[in-house]
């Protein structure tokens, strides 16, 4: 459709253009959240479709709508009325288009003005998408995924191109449902930075941290049925990552690195975090320090127990974690030390020693998990090594424990702040970052709501090493449940399908005409994404290419950096 097949018969500066079909039996062919040009007097503007509706006088649409439900003469006739008024402008159809930008001579500009009345509004060409938002280069400007085209039943072929390097500078956000397909499109976007790393000499290349809660990176990415579909990003450049798992059998099976904790590290701090997924009441917690006191001190003065790990300032929370009912020579001196440690506990006051033993109880149940084991080398000194000094990316896979809120919670909260305090230590100490850091970090409200946000290390990092190139790749379903000022912060959002508006309005504050795309959001399809921010020139509404064909033509490019193939255009 070359032609035009609508015209401008409405606009305004803040609510937006409506538009009326020249043809009222194209009314079922339209297709919302598609783009179309519009062209004015002295301009072309780029425009989205939002909604469509049907412009009717509801009095007359009464009557001629019972004539329509009969037979014979009465609906023929009611026929013909119809199609009459629809060309003076009556029962016709008409869309509200949300304008994204407008050319003069050959510059995109922001939109300031309107199209005259009238305007005629066409599909757009290809040459017109690139007008707008550039061309794919496959270098730095990358196609991730089609134009939605206005017409239904007719695909796009088009892509759009996303700026990977400005990706890279700052923070990003994923938002949507379940199954909407984040994980494809973190996957895309993780594998392009890789790319981007190989091909370009840049001031400094990005580590990514990618923390996999269900070892889609790591392993394979999933179709809508569970099955696998496709290699992740972990696999799709083995060469370039360190894949660890907490999960001893998926390591085995997969040849991935046993990923350990020694809990001798642990903090105050590192215990609160774990305060809801524990149910740790108030009290245990505002107790915690003076029972570390109470527990260390007591070990320390023992005159029997010899061992040196009784004399660390690691006894209180091997004790509350239960390391030390596994001794031998603990277990002949538990009698005489337990009472004391609760004597002295019942002295900081009423319901001390309650919390304490329901604390305590709680705490123990951490000692299940096998990659919690203080004879076991520290894992996390090992990857915040390969992160600031060594070659390649990490991926947490976290197996049998993707649905485990302690596990996740606490390997991601300590390697966050063991990132941030190494940063810190080399900012303070007047060293240069070596790489950029981008933290791919699934579920962030967990640690990032407004509750959190200045309780946790990704709220440290999100604020004051954002400038030093430690960014966080948020990925999410409850965008209105983090810390508004971390969504600030987001140079680039990716969008899918969400329905609360609540949820809605906290990722579109960036957009213009924000309200009007409420409706947009809402209809979005599986696999379809509204992109914003400094990557993209415009908004945009993708079709995000299919991961399966991604991984094909990504391969290629890959294989060919690794045998230092040229490229043409590199």
């Amino acid at each position: 459709m070359d032609k035009e097949f609508a015209y401008i018969i409405d606009a305004s500066s803040s609510r937006g253009l409506t538009a009326q079909l020249k043809d009222y039996n194209l009314t079922e062919d339209v297709a919302t959240n598609s783009l179309i040009i519009i062209e004015g007097a002295k301009r072309k503007y780029l425009g989205l479709i939002a909604e469509i509706f049907h412009s009717s006088g509801s009095d007359r649409a009464s009557e001629l709508a019972k004539q329509l439900a009969k037979e014979g003469e009465s609906r023929r006739i009611a026929e013909a009325t119809i199609k009459t008024y629809s060309n003076l402008g009556k029962f016709s159809t008409a869309f509200l288009i949300i304008p994204l930008a407008q050319t003069i001579k050959n510059s995109v500009e922001e939109v300031d003005t309107i199209p005259v009345h009238e305007s005629r509004i066409y599909l757009p060409k290809e040459k017109d998408i690139e007008n707008f938002y550039g061309k794919i280069d496959n270098k730095t400007n990358w196609g991730i995924g089609y134009t939605k085209h206005a017409i239904k039943d007719l695909d796009s072929k088009v892509k759009i191109p996303i700026n990977i390097e400005l990706i890279t500078r700052g923070s990003f956000g994923i938002f949507g449902k379940s199954g909407t397909g984040k994980t494809h499109l973190g996957n895309i976007l993780a594998s392009l930075i890789i790319l981007t790393n190989r091909f370009h000499d840049q001031n400094k290349k990005t580590k990514l941290l990618i923390f996999d809660m269900h070892s889609e990176y790591g392993l394979k990415v999933k179709d809508m049925q569970g099955n696998d579909y496709a290699d992740g990003v972990g696999l799709l450049f083995r060469n370039d990552f360190k894949i660890y798992t907490p999960d001893s059998t998926l390591a085995k099976e997969f040849g991935l690195e046993e990923f350990t904790i020694d809990p001798k590290d642990f903090t105050i701090e590192d215990i609160e975090i774990l305060k809801e997924n524990l149910n740790l009441s108030d009290a245990f917690i505002d107790y915690l320090g003076s029972y570390k006191r109470i527990i260390n001190h007591i070990f320390e003065k023992d005159t029997v127990l010899k061992d040196e790990i009784y004399k660390k300032d690691s006894s209180w929370i091997l004790y509350l974690l239960g390391f030390f009912e596994d001794r031998e020579d603990f277990e002949k001196r538990r009698s005489h030390l337990e009472p004391k440690i609760e004597e002295e506990i019942q002295r900081l006051g009423t319901g001390a020693l309650q919390s304490f033993r329901s604390g305590k109880a709680r705490l123990s149940q951490l000692k299940r998990y096998e990659f919690l084991n203080p004879n076991k080398k520290d894992c996390v000194k090992e990857i915040i090594e390969e992160l600031f000094k060594g070659e390649r990316s990490i991926i947490i896979s976290f197996g049998r424990y993707g649905d485990d809120a302690r596990v996740y919670t606490l390997i991601a909260h300590l390697l966050s702040k063991k990132i941030w305090q190494k940063a810190i230590s080399d900012i303070m100490e007047g060293k240069q970052l070596k790489y950029k850091v981008i933290i791919f970090l699934e579920e962030a409200h967990k640690f990032l709501s407004g509750e959190l946000y200045y309780k946790t290390a990704f709220g440290n990092i999100a604020r004051e090493l954002r400038k030093r190139g430690i960014v966080l790749g948020i990925i999410d379903q409850r965008p209105s449940q983090i810390h508004e000022d971390v969504l600030a912060m987001l140079w680039n959002y990716f969008i899918f399908t969400l329905t609360s508006e609540k949820d809605i309005e906290a990722c579109t504050r960036g957009l213009k005409f924000q309200s009007l795309f409420i409706p947009v959001i809402s209809n979005l399809k599986r696999k379809e994404t509204l992109v914003y921010g400094e990557a993209i020139k415009l908004p945009a509404i993708l079709s995000i290419i299919d991961y399966k064909e991604f991984t094909k033509e990504i391969k290629e490019y890959y294989e060919k950096s690794l045998l230092k193939i040229d490229i043409p255009g590199y």
